[in-house]
């Protein structure tokens, strides 16, 4: 009376920089390559010119090492959503399969006490049976159960009340 499930799951990730960060990191340092060869060209400016590319490069480097940092912290992140999202699934394996435990023991009493009525009966002879038959019929399983409870609670949702627009049980 045991069922096994089993189930798998495949996360995967990527390692990289989206689009839009990778194109704006290759025009910085476009710009950064730009400027040092302005810089070269015009090398003869002086000293003054010179300060103020440096200052410019400076300013791209640290640009740059800010977007680097901002990919860093976005892998971070994606690593964390991944740990958090493997602890829940198997969360969720876990209560599934504690629940199913629960359903398979308490059906199990259900049936062994049937049983036992059934011995009873026959003991004192009642000679009480249903269906008109010779036997009893078999007890229903909690699948059963729980699946004629579904699909009949879906029928009713499904033919609410006619002209209404709403999906209403129709109690009357």
């Amino acid at each position: 009376m045991s069922e096994n499930l089993d189930i798998r799951a495949r996360l995967t990730g990527v390692d990289e920089l989206s689009p839009v960060l990778r194109k704006v990191i290759a025009d910085i340092k476009k710009l950064e390559s730009t400027a040092k060869s302005f810089s070269a060209s015009f090398s003869s400016v002086g000293r003054a010119g010179m300060q103020s590319f440096d200052g410019l490069s400076r300013s791209t480097k640290a640009a740059t090492d800010q977007l680097r940092g901002m990919a860093n912290l976005s892998r971070s992140a994606a690593r964390g959503y991944s740990t958090d999202w493997a602890k829940a699934s198997a969360q969720r394996v876990s209560d599934a399969r504690r629940a199913y435990a629960v359903l398979e023991r308490l059906e199990s009493n259900y049936l062994r006490q049937i049983e036992r009525r059934a011995e009873v009966e026959r003991r004192a002879g009642s000679g009480r049976s249903y269906g008109g038959g010779g036997g009893r019929l078999p007890a229903p399983r909690i699948r059963t159960i729980a699946a004629g409870a579904a699909i009949t609670g879906a029928g009713i949702e499904a033919h609410g009340h006619p002209g209404s627009g709403s999906p209403c049980r129709d109690v009357r």
